[in-house]
């Protein structure tokens, strides 16, 4: 097992183009690399099990305020 390697079970995985799917994350050298609709694992990793949470792959902070207030001068 390299680094970066993890199967995150049980999680309601959001996908923009198929809404949220039921099953296992799985993650290969730091990416997302499938998804097992049929939940389970996939082999020799570490495991992360959801609690039937919601996972939003590649989405880094879902909370943010771009733009909210003027750009400040450092000088």
């Amino acid at each position: 097992m390299s680094g970066g390697d993890l199967d995150v079970t049980n999680a309601r995985i959001v996908l923009p183009e198929s809404g949220v799917v039921a099953g296992t994350l799985v993650i290969r050298d730091g990416r997302v690399s499938a998804i097992l609709q049929d939940g389970g694992t996939s082999g020799d990793v570490d495991v992360l099990d959801a609690q039937d949470r919601y996972v939003l792959p590649g989405l880094i902070d879902p909370h943010v305020h771009s733009g909210l207030l003027p750009p400040q001068s450092f000088t």
